[in-house]
């Protein structure tokens, strides 16, 4: 019997083994999809690690409330940037749906108080679209073609240059 990402995160829990039990949620979440109550756990497990940080990031997202994950969502919004693109970016691909109305009531409060509802909703329908390019990725691009094009001519020079030993005069 196949057992699933989420059996496997639990028993990794139970082992105490807290990094791959994380490891395991963000990669089911990035295969699954958003799920509030997955990035609930992933929160939890991140404060139980002392990582309030990513507790936050997480939690930011998911169906947990209390007094500790509303302080370690202020900790991620203070430290992640002062800009809401900035925090957008640090949050998990597969947690960027492209409608406010997509999350839970609670989520979508946060994501208002906090001035984060338009910039999730555009990086959502961005990574819907197969994301955005950046200048970084055209330069990238074009560097590798302007290579794969001089590597081509300087190989059929050589070829030329050789050919030409052979031939008589």
């Amino acid at each position: 019997m196949r057992i699933s990402a989420l059996q496997r995160a639990d028993q990794d829990l139970e082992c105490g083994d807290y990094g791959l039990a994380r490891q395991r949620l963000t990669s089911y979440l990035s295969t699954e999809g958003y799920d509030p109550h997955v990035m609930a756990q992933i929160g939890q497990i991140s404060c139980d690690m002392h990582d309030m940080f990513q507790a936050g990031r997480f939690w930011l997202l998911s169906s947990a409330a209390g007094e500790v994950t509303e302080d370690a969502i202020s900790r991620f919004i203070r430290d992640a940037g002062s800009e809401p693109r900035a925090i957008v970016g640090q949050l998990p691909r597969a947690a960027r749906l492209c409608s406010l109305e997509d999350y839970p009531d609670l989520v979508q409060e946060r994501l208002r108080r906090f001035g984060l509802d338009e910039a999730i909703v555009l990086a959502g329908r961005a990574a819907a679209k197969g994301g955005s390019k950046t200048w970084g990725d055209h330069a990238m691009l074009t560097g590798c073609l302007i290579t794969a094009v001089l590597l081509l001519v300087v190989f059929l020079i050589g070829m030329g240059t050789v050919v030409s030993w052979f031939l008589p005069d």
